[in-house]
Parts: C-alpha cells; sequence; structure tokens
C-alpha cells in the first residue's frame, strides 16, 4: 500500500456524484491511499481502506468496484458497512479509549455512513446498527 498526497484518479467524476468538495475524505485505488487533504491517517483509518482494497480485487480491480460503487447505492452502502464495521471494531477493541470516546466515534461514523458524502443512503440510527452489527426491528 502507498499514500498519495493527491486527488484520486477518479475524483473529478467522484464530485459530480457526491458531495466531497468540501469533505476531508481519503480514496482507496489500487493499492493506494488518494490523501487529497493530507489528513493524519490513523490506524483505523488505514484499516477501513484496507477494506475497500479487499473488495476491489474481489470484484476485479478498482475501475469495476468504483463503477458499481458510484452506480449502485445498496452495494455503496454494502462496502462500507463492511469498511465501517471493521473500524469501529479496532477502537472499540483498544484498550486505551475510553467507552464514552468509543460511542463518540460510533456516533461520528454513523454520521459520516448517512451523510451527503456516500449520498444520503441511510439513516443516522440505522447506520449505528449495521455498524454495530444490529439489525433494526
Amino acid at each position: 500500500m502507498k499514500i498519495l498526497i493527491e486527488k484520486p484518479p477518479n475524483y473529478e467524476e467522484l464530485k459530480k456524484i457526491f458531495n466531497i468538495e468540501k469533505s476531508r475524505s481519503v480514496y482507496a485505488y489500487n493499492d493506494i491511499i488518494y490523501n487529497p487533504e493530507a489528513i493524519p491517517l490513523q490506524d483505523h483509518i488505514i484499516l477501513h481502506e484496507d477494506v475497500h482494497f479487499k473488495q476491489q480485487k474481489e470484484v476485479g480491480g478498482a475501475e469495476a468496484w468504483w463503477s458499481r460503487y458510484i452506480d449502485n447505492t445498496q452495494f455503496r452502502l454494502d462496502q462500507e458497512i463492511e469498511a465501517y464495521r471493521v473500524q469501529y471494531k479496532f477502537i472499540k477493541n483498544h484498550p486505551n479509549i475510553k467507552s464514552k470516546n468509543k460511542e463518540n466515534f460510533l456516533d461520528k461514523i454513523a454520521s459520516d455512513l448517512s451523510s451527503s458524502i456516500y449520498g444520503n443512503i441511510i439513516k443516522h440510527n440505522e447506520a449505528k446498527c449495521k455498524i454495530k452489527n444490529y439489525d433494526i426491528k
């Protein structure tokens, strides 16, 4: 894996579809994390992006994955839930993080997942439950 402080190859296409211009997002693309805003990449973020690398390999590479990700909201949601679960599990199991901070983290990533960055594809409370691996009744 390599990290580049630049926009991913498909940034212009993503910009047309998602509300990313003011986001501090990173992007997985063929074993490269594109980090245009040079945000500090903590371990949990790298784990999240690593899930996307694996997902991309499963569907034939980054171009195929991104195409499905853009066109299919259910695919996008499934891919992000899987990545956010790994990210949350890392935080949840970290011995030096207080319980309150773990819940705040879950709330923040659920807010991210339910935001316009991903096309408002899920409600906040449902995102929290899905990330925690619970189903809403």
